[in-house]
């Protein structure tokens, strides 16, 4: 660039692209969008950051994500709750097919994210806002959509690929394990898994409570 003025002046410089954001969410809009086209707040967890946390269950593996809290303390049993709406206002989406509706209980029912292995997600999407004009009422306070591990196919050969997870926690005493196998050609692909989770029972003084004691409370209450 040349200035012209009381002296010539030359300065030379060069223009570099910009850094682009390769985050996209699938659940906002039809088809996939770019997370700075989407009106609502989207937190995006990748499975890098799964893996990071160790996380108990799904439930803690998107917390963090604004206005969000859980309904419940057993990892198994939390539900999702936005912006003080229920779980019944919230939608949960695995690989695109719709885990829960409108029409379920509040509170403790209806379904859990934890349904999902969290050692086989790729990716969680939390949509805050309503998306009721997408997905029904069902959707009005977010929209929660996991993305699970996929088996892919190589452009040359065939591959096999083992993996193991393994998680011993002290601090909320569980156990979980998980293997995995994919095998894949050019034109089909296998993924196969097993997953055991084991956590002891909940103890009272010291001493396990066992379901005879629940019965004989059951028992005497309703008497």
């Amino acid at each position: 660039v040349a200035v012209t003025g009381p002296e010539p002046v030359t300065v030379d410089f060069s223009l570099g692209l910009g850094a682009l954001s390769e985050a996209i969410t699938v659940t906002a809009a039809k088809g996939e969008r770019a997370t700075a086209e989407i009106p609502q707040v989207v937190t995006i967890v990748t499975a890098e950051q799964i893996e990071d946390r160790r996380p108990q269950g799904v439930q803690e593996a998107f917390e963090r994500a604004p206005n969000l809290r859980a309904v419940d303390t057993n990892p198994y049993r939390q539900r999702p709750q936005f912006r003080g709406f229920s779980n019944s206002r919230v939608l949960l989406v695995v690989d695109g097919e719709r885990l829960n509706n409108g029409r379920y209980d509040v509170a403790a029912s209806g379904v859990t994210p934890s349904t999902i292995d969290v050692t086989q997600i790729q990716s969680i999407e939390v949509v805050g806002g309503a998306a009721s004009s997408l997905y029904g009422s069902d959707a009005i306070a977010g929209t929660i959509n996991i993305i699970t591990r996929t088996a892919d196919r190589p452009a040359t050969g065939r591959s096999l690929d083992t993996r193991a997870n393994f998680d011993f926690n002290t601090n909320s005493q569980f156990v979980r394990g998980n293997l995995a196998a994919t095998y894949a050609t050019q034109k089909l692909a296998l993924r196969g898994s097993f997953s055991a989770f084991d956590q002891p029972n909940y103890k009272q003084g010291g001493t396990a409570i066992s379901r005879a004691d629940v019965t004989t409370l059951g028992n005497f209450v309703t008497d």
